[in-house]
């Protein structure tokens, strides 16, 4: 309703599924100017990525973990919900129950291919953990010559994936309909290949799904506040390795999970920022760097967890740039309260830069002057 024909599905909205889709759709709806009250999960943890989390939880959003709908309200329309508590075998705690007033309900507990039409065609299907999807081969052929199946279709997984896994069955198919020959066609796989595999690694690999992963690739111990209530706590932020503070103007990194993402090390180019060979490794803030403020690195990272700090010692005020994707922007003079990774009101705040370009593909950059004691904590601004 919101993307393809931009309209509101709500005004006051519960989602249910605390996966990437319930995420990432949860910020949207607030992007289209609908309230998410809050999000629910009968897991005991946050199933999709951290930064994503982050993003709802520093504007305020609660997220309530081991929680799932015990009664929706309402006869022609949903008018409120009760969420409760639930135990390890997932049965309601009495005296736990949590009511909001809602117009929706949105459902984000899952995704299932469709693949009607393959299944129409006579494609042979297989009815796996992953779905009812076509049987095929690693390049996507199916039990029908000249019958690809490639994505979500196949079999659901990341977008990033998706994408390879649809190169790799075009070059198939360009060798079955003779535009390239076996070894370009091999030679083309190998490298897709190498680079499925990259993005199948880290914490939210396919082998590691249901496993409690306790520390990163590094060996740093996870944090256990981002994955139960949504953002990072701020004893816990300067463990990892994007976090630096000697330089006068620095980016901090709070990407604290190993996934396959690498944008914000393409996007300085002043070699600020480091990933390394392995795409799924945390980034870091290269030390003896020198950030030019460009504010490349802020806009280009989908997660929204890198920010720009610079110290103004001689008046004791820091000036942190975050990303901001919301409307009206803030004007330049704007005073307001910073909010905290949880969403905390923490300190005042006046606007001093706002930023947008092409460059910046849709993000705008929101710079505001906090208190220098509040600079590792002031995550998002609202005005007063």
């Amino acid at each position: 309703m919101m993307n393809l024909y931009h309209v509101k599905p709500g005004e006051r909205i519960l989602m249910l599924g605390t996966g990437n889709v319930g995420l990432v759709v949860s910020y949207q709806l607030m992007q289209a100017g609908c309230k998410v009250v809050a999000l629910a999960d009968a897991a005991p943890r946050i199933g999709g990525y951290g930064v994503h989390a982050s993003k709802l939880a520093r504007c305020g959003v609660p997220f309530y973990l081991s929680h799932t709908i015990k009664e929706a309200e309402g006869t022609d329309c949903v008018t409120g919900v009760t969420i409760a508590q639930v135990d390890d075998h997932f049965r309601f705690i009495p005296g736990t129950e949590k009511h909001f007033d809602v117009d929706t309900i949105c459902v984000a507990v899952g995704l299932s291919p469709m693949a009607q039409l393959l299944k129409m065609d006579g494609v042979e299907m297989a009815d796996t953990r992953g779905g009812y999807i076509p049987k095929c081969d690693e390049t996507g052929a199916t039990s029908i010559p000249g019958i690809y199946a490639a994505g979500d279709v196949a079999g659901i997984e990341e977008a990033s994936s998706a994408m390879i896994e649809g190169r790799m069955s075009g070059a198939a198919i360009a060798e079955y309909l003779g535009y390239m020959t076996g070894e370009e066609k091999s030679s083309r796989e190998e490298e897709l290949d190498h680079s499925l595999e990259a993005l199948r690694q880290g914490m939210f690999a396919p082998k590691n799904r249901g496993k409690k992963i306790e520390k990163t690739e590094e060996g740093i111990d996870i944090s256990e506040t981002l994955l139960t209530k949504g953002y990072i706590a701020d004893d816990e932020i300067k463990r990892f390795p994007g976090y630096r503070c000697e330089a006068k103007v620095h980016p901090v990194i709070e990407c604290t999970q190993n996934i396959p993402c690498n944008p914000c090390q393409t996007a300085c180019r002043k070699g600020c920022i480091s990933i390394g060979d392995n795409i799924t490794s945390l980034p870091i803030s290269v030390k003896g760097s020198e950030c030019i403020d460009c504010g490349m690195c802020v806009a280009s990272c989908s997660g929204q967890a890198i920010f720009l700090v610079k110290k103004n010692e001689d008046e004791g005020t820091s000036e942190i740039t975050i990303p901001y994707e919301f409307l009206p922007l803030p004007e330049v003079g704007d005073k307001g309260s910073a909010l905290s990774r949880s969403g905390q009101r923490i300190c005042e705040a006046e606007i001093t830069r706002v930023r947008t370009s092409k460059a910046y593909d849709g993000t705008n950059l929101v710079t505001m002057k906090v208190p220098t004691a509040f600079e590792d904590s002031a995550r998002f601004f609202i005005k007063a």
